[in-house]
């Protein structure tokens, strides 16, 4: 089951409709400038999902900096949704959990032999799609963090990821990856 997280409070979507929004009787009452009265709504199901839609035209409603309008989109774990100033975290309960540990040397023989260096062009602005669900992820001059932690900037699921798995920094000379995990981190077969 989808948990909301925000000011440090957790709240379980359950099956049915969860209301976001500044009116008292909401579900998850948010206050500050721009939140309406009932801004959002997240439809949980029976089996633990969740979607989310905008429920008042005139209030903005982001996941990972995606605007939405009414129609529902899927609320996945890692998620960051927007509503006015403030910022909500999905975290599901279920995928998080510990670390297993993987001998790194049993791998060597998996890897291919390293490709010839390229020159470093710089950052550019870069982005990072996943092949998974289509979603963006831009690599600003703060790290890019990746990890089976909901605070993560990309989430990636697994018993083998770290909660703090890696990071991308840039750098004078372009992007670098850095690996923080105990497994370790593997570009292209490359360890």
């Amino acid at each position: 089951m989808i948990h909301l997280e925000v000011g440090g409070k957790r709240y379980p979507v359950a099956a049915g409709e969860t209301v976001i929004g500044s009116a008292p009787d909401s579900a998850i009452i948010l206050e500050g400038e721009g939140i309406r009265p009932r801004h959002a709504v997240v439809q949980g199901t029976a089996a633990g999902a969740a979607a989310i839609r905008s429920a008042d035209p005139e209030g903005d409603l982001l996941i990972n900096g995606v605007r939405l309008g009414a129609d529902p989109t899927p609320v996945l774990h890692g998620d960051k949704i927007q509503i006015g100033g403030q910022e909500l975290l999905a975290v599901d309960p279920s995928r998080v959990g510990h670390t297993k540990l993987y001998d790194s040397g049993a791998f060597t023989d998996l890897a291919p032999p390293p490709p010839a260096a390229k020159p470093a062009g710089g950052a550019t602005g870069g982005r990072l799609v996943c092949l998974t669900d289509g979603r963006e992820y831009s690599v600003g001059s703060e790290p890019l963090v990746f990890g089976r932690e909901a605070g993560a900037d990309v989430v990636v699921s697994g018993s083998d990821v770290s909660r703090h798995h890696a990071e991308i920094q840039t750098t004078e000379d372009g992007y670098v990856l850095v690996d923080l995990s105990v497994n370790g981190t593997h570009v292209n077969g490359q360890r």
